[in-house]
């Protein structure tokens, strides 16, 4: 028997029925949400300083905030100064670097003797000695006046005994002794390095220098090498690890504003909650009992200037790319400095032509990086001569101040406009250079302006 086959239904359409209407969904209406009032910036501001700010803000509004880079510390060479943006940035760390015997502390200790000129007797240098003591005599030759020791003394007699040359006598032992310091002049080179670097953000935290010099990063022996017998092997990566600490406790504790309070200057502050529910709280004097919002703002002004040691590249198949040296150390102090000027060699300068006896050599910087003003990839060279020891300064500053227009040359003569005056030859104004600073301050306050630095400070 067959089976029965299940008819097909036949669709409406050809069945001749009427297909309903498909039903559309209903639109869902919006409604119209009563715009709440946000807080306005000065509540927000004052929610998250009541929840985390202890000693004085932590957050401000860009009207209230500054830095202090238009503040530089020059070193006389006024061709290096310009394209630094007027010297080394107050308010953070610079990094000078080169091969040995290049002028690395020769350059730090000039920006030092600057700061003594600027400042007087309210000067105050700072040197972090991590690798040799501080050679005061060399710091003196480079133009920096610190105080001599009785040993120091003794020193330079048995030097002059050698030359033939009388012993110093006791005018010049007195001025040795108390005269010559300008300021102060401060050497952090005792303990560990942990315990200098400590010393030297504590210094950095205190305001009170304008320039601490650190010398240098790749000579940071810790404690636990220090302890290692040698041939161990000491922790690995301690002093990269030691500088990275170093730069953040720098950068994110040391150099930030100092708060104080309005009447007496008082340091920290002491915050008094009155009410959460008010956000309701001031900033508390214990000094002076001074109570209020807005405490005074003192703003970090020192510069840190850290010399690095360089390494020689390994030659890839007898070839050596780029320069023949690079720096080491941790990434931190990469990243970290604001301006970084690399020394090299030069020419040998010869006295009476190419066979005579060295009397100097040039000295090329350039600015691998350049913050805060400063122009990356600047480039120059000054001359560097032995005896007695000196930058020529003075023919630089003539160089760079026809360039600038500055100085015009007039046929024979070099008119001076910012002086409203005339020279005859390059020797006359050489030789009024030596003997009139007040030319050399005129000189560079012009080429200053010519350069578009006309906003930047010293003191």
């Amino acid at each position: 028997m067959a089976e029965s086959k299940t008819p097909k239904k036949t669709p409406a359409k050809k069945a001749g029925r009427k297909v309903p209407a498909k039903k559309e969904e209903p639109v869902k209406k919006v409604r119209k949400v009563k715009e709440f009032e946000r807080p306005s910036a000065r509540d927000v501001v004052d929610f998250i300083n009541l929840r985390v700010g202890n000693t004085g803000p932590v957050i401000r509004s860009a009207g209230d905030s500054w830095n202090v880079f238009d503040l530089r510390r020059p070193c006389g060479i006024l061709a290096l100064d310009l394209n630094t943006g007027g010297g080394l940035p107050a308010g953070g760390l610079s990094q000078l670097d080169g091969p040995e015997s290049v002028g690395k502390n020769m350059l730090m200790y000039h920006h030092m003797a600057q700061i003594q000129k600027l400042y007087g007797h309210n000067a105050c240098v700072a040197m972090a000695c991590l690798e040799m003591p501080l050679d005061k005599r060399f710091a003196q030759m480079c133009g920096v006046r610190i105080a001599m020791s009785a040993y120091d003394i003794d020193v330079e007699n048995r030097s002059r005994e050698k030359r033939h040359e009388p012993p110093m006598t006791i005018d010049e032992v007195r001025e040795a002794r108390e005269i010559p310091t300008v300021g102060e002049f401060l050497i952090l080179d005792q303990g560990g390095a942990e315990a200098i670097l400590e010393g030297t953000l504590e210094l950095v935290k205190s305001n009170r220098c304008q320039l601490i010099g650190l010398d240098s990063w790749d000579s940071i022996l810790t404690i636990k090498e220090q302890t290692t017998a040698m041939g161990d092997v000491p922790q690995v990566a301690s002093p990269a690890n030691l500088q990275t600490q170093f730069m953040k406790k720098l950068c994110d504790d040391a150099l930030r504003p100092i708060y104080r309070c309005a009447d007496c200057g008082g340091a920290p502050l002491k915050k008094e909650v009155v009410s959460y529910d008010t956000r309701n709280y001031r900033y508390a004097c214990e000094y002076c009992g001074w109570k209020g919002l807005d405490p005074e703002v003192e703003v970090n002004e020192s510069t840190i200037l850290a010399i690095r040691q360089v390494r020689a590249k390994i030659n890839l198949m007898g070839k050596s790319f780029g320069r023949k040296y690079q720096t080491g150390g941790a990434h931190a102090l990469r990243h970290g400095n604001l301006v970084r000027i690399s020394l090299h060699a030069g020419k040998v300068i010869r006295e009476g032509g190419e066979k005579g006896p060295a009397i100097g050599k040039e000295v090329n910087w350039e600015i691998p990086k350049g913050k805060t003003g400063a122009k990356e990839k600047g480039a120059g060279a000054i001359s560097l001569f032995y005896q007695p020891l000196r930058y020529d300064i003075h023919n630089d500053l003539i160089k760079t101040c026809l360039e600038l227009g500055v100085i015009e040359r007039s046929g024979a003569f070099l008119d001076i406009p910012c002086l409203d005056t005339k020279i005859r030859g390059k020797n006359n104004l050489l030789t009024l250079l030596e003997e009139d600073p007040g030319v050399i301050s005129a000189l560079r306050e012009a080429a200053y302006i010519a350069f578009g630095l006309d906003h930047v400070r010293f003191s």
